[in-house]
């Protein structure tokens, strides 16, 4: 359960930071 919350937060904050480029830094070094 921890491990499904987790990942769809995940899923939320890539599209949080592919919709705001400015904060999308720290996803390009990990992508």
């Amino acid at each position: 359960m921890a491990k499904r919350g987790f990942s769809l937060l995940n899923k939320i904050k890539q599209g949080i930071e592919s919709t705001h480029p400015k904060k999308s830094k720290a996803a390009a070094s990990t992508n």
